[in-house]
């Protein structure tokens, strides 16, 4: 990021513009994946029968980490892929990158580089304005209310609380910009309130729109303040590994429902193995 000549911000614009080839790419390679020839390659065909569907029905999006905070574009962009899964991610980058254990070294040379926090402030501001055209604040609207000739897209957002690396205030906030619902008894941050989130009955099986889905894992609560977790363990890699969460994604993508399948909130009593 301080790729310019006075070890300054000068060529950040290089990260956002990499981001928007790489989405390309990646909507590119699933058209090409699913609706070309390719699917009856021998590379991909067992005892003659191609291997990859092109029934767009079988189409789905599973991604966790930066797959989760990069899916919010695609599942906004894409014309192929109806249904996704984002696990532990969110956005915007500019509040993302502060909560980070990820940023921490990075963030310490900033702070010698920039000492006054205002000066810091701002620059996080200016980087975001560049990053809204490959940052899930800029896309994840679309998901609830798609581009033109778009399928309508849904998605569940699935987060955990006490990840040092993707606070939960993101999942929150790009849960809440796709037009995500909750169930009830979702899980809540110390005394949070997620009055701007739908809820509905925990028995209630979704046939519409998007859900947001948190686990508690009984890990030391987050800090508030704009800085990253320090104490417990980290749950970042939880969520994806919660039979709950498991079970709960396999079902929205083999019939389109989503179910809250942890009888009530969800709740862990540390994080799972596997």
């Amino acid at each position: 990021m301080m790729a310019g000549g006075d070890g300054g911000f000068s060529d950040f614009r290089i990260v956002p513009d990499r981001l928007h080839q790489g989405m390309l790419n990646a909507l590119v390679l699933m058209r090409l994946i699913t609706q070309s020839a390719f699917t009856k390659d021998p590379a991909v065909t067992y005892k003659g029968a191609s291997v990859i569907s092109t029934n767009s029905a079988d189409w789905h999006y599973n991604g966790n980490s930066q797959g989760g905070i990069m899916g919010g574009v695609y599942m906004g962009a894409t014309s192929d892929v109806a249904t996704g899964v984002l696990g532990v991610g969110g956005g915007p980058y500019a509040m993302l990158l502060p909560r980070s254990s990820d940023f921490s070294e990075l963030f310490a040379i900033l702070k010698i580089r920039y000492p006054r926090s205002m000066d810091r402030m701002s620059l996080l501001a200016l980087m975001q304005a560049l990053w809204d055209r490959m940052d899930p604040a800029g896309w994840a609207g679309y998901i609830g209310a798609p581009l033109p000739g778009n399928p309508a897209h849904r998605v569940i957002h699935q987060y955990g609380i006490g990840d040092h690396q993707v606070t939960w205030l993101g999942a929150h906030a790009i849960a809440a910009t796709t037009g995500a619902s909750m169930f009830a008894s979702n899980v809540r941050v110390g005394n949070e309130s997620l009055s701007y989130f739908n809820a509905v009955d925990d028995a209630t099986v979704v046939t519409t729109g998007s859900m947001m889905v948190g686990v508690d894992f009984g890990f030391p609560t987050p800090p508030f303040t704009n800085t990253p977790p320090t104490e417990g363990d980290d749950a970042h890699e939880c969520p994806r590994r919660t039979p709950a969460l498991q079970a709960q994604m396999a079902r929205f993508f083999a019939t389109g429902e989503i179910a809250n399948l942890c009888g009530g909130a969800c709740r862990q009593d540390g994080c799972p193995r596997g």
